[in-house]
């Protein structure tokens, strides 16, 4: 009695085992080698050991490459064979400090598989390229017959190469504000340029405001090119240029080579700036990311979304009272900018101040303020209001004044506008609210539209001129930027988007697993159990 309580304990905790495997990955592999190294650019010749007449021009920044720097330190012997490299245009490890691979087909025979990063390499050894940062595994592990698979939980020996990842020189989110200012080059201290703050340099001087990073920026080619040159930034100075080995400052925009040089690229709130100290490549002069050792990120702050959803309208007209003038009333198409606005307000209880101060001569009405921010006294080029956009164009008339259909987006950009033209800067916009219109479906045989109106506002009722009018105290404007003040509409019943329900999922994902939870349970039990029977 007592070996057939034995036997099941031990079959319920192999059981457990089978569940709880994964997690336990490669735990029982010796490590050869685990450790960090600094590759330098260029390439090196290989000899592969079953060819010693061969030799092939490598890449430094190769799983290869990273494998033989450490051999230069280490001294961990391989055999690597170029058998195949005519088919693959790789090699095969066939052995490693002293183990090699097992004849294929008895049993489950080991072998080294090659992994980057944690996944399984897509080349063989010397087909993949490495960046900064990743991490090259060399696993010995058995291959199921089957499947072909390679078996990591169970390897028996494992070798880690790491490649140290580039020093962040400076890295964090600002707020630009509007305007320009005057920049005077490192090389010519007689002069002086005038920069937008919305471009890569202004960027970087307003980090160099308060960091005090310092930097050399040369003049020398802005004749020819209208741009500056960045020679050294926080002591590291570009090297003397010889083709993919040599590393100088890059400029990325979003993950992009900027088309032109520091100071000519324009850019947006949402953006990322990043200067890469890295080579460049000898051929196509493509700066070469993966092999920099220093960077720099510059991320403009992303406006703050209000509100953005899609909502469904219905046909027909509602009522609409400025905040200005509450004796007076709009009958309002559904189907226009304001009547899609003001059916998000009924149910978001979104905050605005809306004029109809201009009505009689534009037909439209002006935003004032919303959701708490108002309109700044214009200074062209600097203050902030909000603009309307459709479909991501300027609206052609003023709020109430543009039909909508369905599909379109309505979008309320608070931001400055051009000091010459006029025009929306939509790049330097703080905040930002999304409407995106469904038309309400109308059954066949019944009255309406189902494509979208064509009706503007109209006066459905206005006070007599001899009857007092009664109208509100202008509302107090700050010359600060995204003034937070009480507007007389509803008070506001939401807040910003945040990530709430990013941390709420995540620690939602951290709990522990329901197989592992059910093995060990079913361990337990099953103990409880036959003890008490052997009571």
């Amino acid at each position: 009695m007592m070996n057939k309580r034995i036997w099941i304990i031990c079959m319920i905790a192999l059981a457990s085992a089978v569940f709880l495997a994964p997690s336990m990955a490669g735990a029982e592999a010796t490590v050869i080698w685990d450790g960090e190294v600094e590759l330098p650019s260029g390439t090196f010749d290989f000899v592969p050991t079953n060819n010693h007449s061969a030799s092939y021009s490598t890449y430094n920044f190769t799983d290869l490459g990273a494998l033989m720097l450490v051999n230069e330190s280490q001294g961990i012997s391989y055999n690597i064979s170029d058998a195949y490299f005519s088919s693959f245009g790789s090699f095969s490890i066939n052995a490693l400090n002293g183990t090699n691979n097992e004849p294929w087909g008895t049993g489950n025979s080991s072998s080294w598989y090659l992994y980057i990063n944690d996944v399984y390499a897509s080349r063989g050894l010397g087909g993949n390229p490495v960046s900064n940062g990743d991490k090259i595994s060399f696993w010995y592990a058995p291959t199921n017959t089957t499947t072909y698979m390679n078996d990591i939980a169970n390897a028996t020996w494992v070798m880690n190469v790491t490649l140290k990842a580039p020093m962040v020189d400076w890295e964090g989110e600002i707020e630009l504000p509007s305007g320009t200012a005057n920049f005077t080059p490192t090389n010519n201290h007689s002069a002086s340029y005038e920069i937008n703050n919305f471009t890569d340099l202004g960027a970087f001087m307003f980090v160099n405001e308060s960091q005090g990073i310092g930097y050399n920026i040369s003049d020398t080619y802005f004749s020819s090119f209208g741009s500056f040159s960045m020679n050294a930034f926080n002591g590291t100075i570009n090297e003397p240029y010889v083709g993919g080995i040599s590393r100088g400052w890059s400029l990325f925009i979003n993950g992009v080579p900027a088309p032109m040089g520091l100071g000519g690229n324009s850019v947006s709130n949402g953006d990322k700036i990043t200067f890469w100290y890295c080579p460049t490549d000898a051929t196509s002069y493509v700066p070469l990311t993966g092999e920099a050792t220093r960077v720099m990120n510059i991320t403009l702050k992303a406006p703050v979304v209000y509100w953005e959803g899609e909502i469904e309208l219905p046909s027909g007209t509602a009522n609409f009272t400025p905040t200005n003038n509450h004796s007076a009333s709009y009958e309002i198409n559904n189907f226009t900018d304001l009547g899609a606005f003001m059916f998000v307000n009924e149910s978001q209880g979104i905050s605005y101040n809306i004029s109809d101060t201009y009505f009689s001569s534009f037909g439209s009405f002006s935003m004032n303020a919303f959701n708490g921010t108002s309109n700044e006294p214009y200074v062209g080029g600097i203050s902030r209001g909000w603009s309307l956009f459709i479909n991501g164009v300027p609206a052609p008339m003023g709020l109430g004044g543009n039909s909508v259909s369905n599909g379109d987006k309505i979008t309320f950009w608070y931001c400055p506008t051009d000091a010459t033209s006029y025009a929306p800067l939509t790049g330097e916009a703080t905040r930002v609210m999304n409407i995106s219109v469904a038309i309400e479906t109308v059954s066949s045989g019944s009255s309406g539209s189902s494509g979208g109106g064509t009706g503007h506002a109209t006066i459905a009722k206005l006070v007599d001129e001899e009857e007092p009018v009664t109208t509100e105290e202008p509302q107090a404007v700050e010359d600060t930027p995204a003034v937070e003040e009480e507007t007389t509409s509803e008070p506001q019943k939401f807040e910003p988007v945040t990530e709430s329900n990013v941390e709420t999922e995540k620690a939602q994902n951290d709990t522990p697993g329901f197989e592992g939870i059910f093995a060990v349970s079913g361990l337990l039990l099953s103990a409880m159990f036959i003890m008490k029977r052997s009571l």
